[in-house]
């Protein structure tokens, strides 16, 4: 059971899930430009919410250009295509396509969306001895036991604590032995998918921030999740290479500094950089934003999930399971996707809620994980590539997705959204309150700014 699956579950104590219908078709022919409206919108942004927000902007007829550092679209979608397949080294998955936008786009494109069956699993110790039905069932056990708790407490309105001592709490209680592997299962389905650890994720944030459970199963989207942000991207005005460094807002337009010397003018911006971003101030606001704004950004937590990706010149594992989980007590949990599963490739995917440590290099990192593997599966292969993703050092993104930690309050994200002065919108995962740490969450956000924006401009 992945983090998604615990909480989908867990939400599912709390009553009826939110029914948000979809918007689409999407890529529909943009209306003539509007001649009632001379307006220039800037989107700052390249990613998901971007582009949308984008895409809905130019469908409506406006004026409008997406500003993007980078020298390619999608932020912290990145599909990489060197291993003679697409790997996605940072969002992959549709989590649920039923009612999901993005599973609509790419049915609408006519691409298949790829099942990843994170039950159909096999776990190992270090050692190569693979976890037994036993063992297996008592740590589920032990976590379906956590999940009634932790929704009784939240429920019976007690005080927010971390989901480490809440754990505490509960194996005190239950008279719990001390088996490592409980702590282990409660790290790899939750600490891991946050980026952050069981000491900073808020226990109320499991229940209460969003995560309201699009059903269908998880699915990757045929040929990578990059190629669909450049699919809906199609005839959009784009500026790459286009770093912001200053922002001015006010009621008499919008002014974007960026590196080189190069300024935008527009008459109102969605600005759509990811938390991280914000949070590290690489973009200065003149004025500086309002008090709260900037609590909510100091307040919101952003989390590292990275991956670590293994090619080989042939397949050595069973090919017939999605997921090979390494148990290592002593270290962060890592969970490989098999690729072989989509086309026999010889690649397996890793995915570790942390940040890789900074005096380890890459080729370090790949080859501990290549002994495990070797360890594991008792193969001498060697990979013939690997490649170790490092988000939080990225300057366009600082970090994966948001969370909440202990002690703040999801409506942070609702202040983080709120738009200044009718002129400065912010869209992005972070300001998503039913779908925050998703790619449709983004999406839904970009869509939600763009239509405000719209708003804001017919009430004039």
């Amino acid at each position: 059971m992945n983090r998604k699956q615990f909480l989908y579950k867990a939400s599912l104590f709390l009553g009826s899930l939110l029914a948000t219908a979809c918007q689409t078709p999407f890529l529909t022919a943009p209306r003539p430009r509007r001649q009632d409206c001379q307006e220039r919108i800037l989107v700052l942004g390249g990613g998901m919410s971007g582009i949308t927000a984008a895409r809905y902007l130019y469908q409506q007829g406006y004026d409008v250009l997406v500003l993007e550092g980078r020298q390619r679209l999608g932020g912290r979608i990145h599909t990489d295509f060197t291993m003679g397949m697409p790997v996605d080294l940072g969002a992959a998955w549709m989590h649920g396509i039923i009612r999901n936008p993005v599973a609509h786009i790419v049915d609408d494109w006519g691409k298949k969306k790829l099942y990843t069956n994170f039950d159909n699993l096999s776990m190992y110790y270090t050692n190569g001895n693979e976890l037994t039905e036993e063992e297996l069932e008592t740590a589920l056990g032990k976590q379906y036991e956590l999940m009634n708790a932790m929704v009784k407490y939240v429920r019976d309105g007690h005080p927010d604590i971390s989901v480490w001592d809440f754990f505490q709490k509960v194996s005190r209680e239950k008279k719990w032995d001390n088996n490592p592997l409980y702590a282990w299962g409660l790290r790899a389905t939750v600490a891991s998918e946050f980026g952050a650890s069981l000491q900073e994720i808020s226990l109320h944030s499991l229940l209460l921030d969003g995560e309201d459970g699009l059903s269908g199963g998880d699915h990757l989207p045929e040929g990578g999740y990059q190629p669909v942000v450049e699919h809906m991207a199609q005839g959009l005005q784009i500026q790459y290479g286009a770093i912001a460094k200053e922002i001015h807002w006010g009621k008499q337009g919008i002014q974007v500094k960026c590196e080189g010397n190069r300024n935008f003018k527009a008459d109102r911006l969605i600005c759509t950089v990811p938390l991280g971003v914000l949070k590290a101030k690489s973009i200065r606001f003149s004025p500086v934003l309002p008090v709260d704004k900037q609590r909510a950004i100091k307040r919101l937590g952003m989390g590292h999930f990275n991956k670590v990706v293994l090619q080989y010149d042939k397949v050595f594992w069973p090919d017939d399971i999605d997921i090979i989980s390494l148990v290592d007590l002593q270290a962060e949990p890592i969970n490989y996707v098999n690729m072989a599963m989509y086309g026999g490739h010889p690649v397996l995917v890793g995915m570790v809620g942390q940040m890789p440590d900074s005096k380890i290099s890459d080729e370090e990192i790949v080859s501990i994980q290549a002994k495990k593997i070797q360890k594991i599966f008792q193969s001498k292969q060697e990979p013939v590539k690997g490649i170790v993703t490092r988000w939080g050092d990225n300057p366009f993104s600082r970090g994966s997705y948001s969370y909440i930690p202990v002690g703040t309050k999801v409506r942070e994200r609702q202040v983080l959204a709120k738009p200044l002065a009718e002129r400065l919108f912010f869209a992005g995962e972070a300001t998503e309150s039913s779908y925050p740490s998703t790619v449709h969450g983004a999406f839904y956000s970009g869509l939600r700014e763009a239509k405000r924006l719209v708003n804001s401009i017919c009430q004039r």
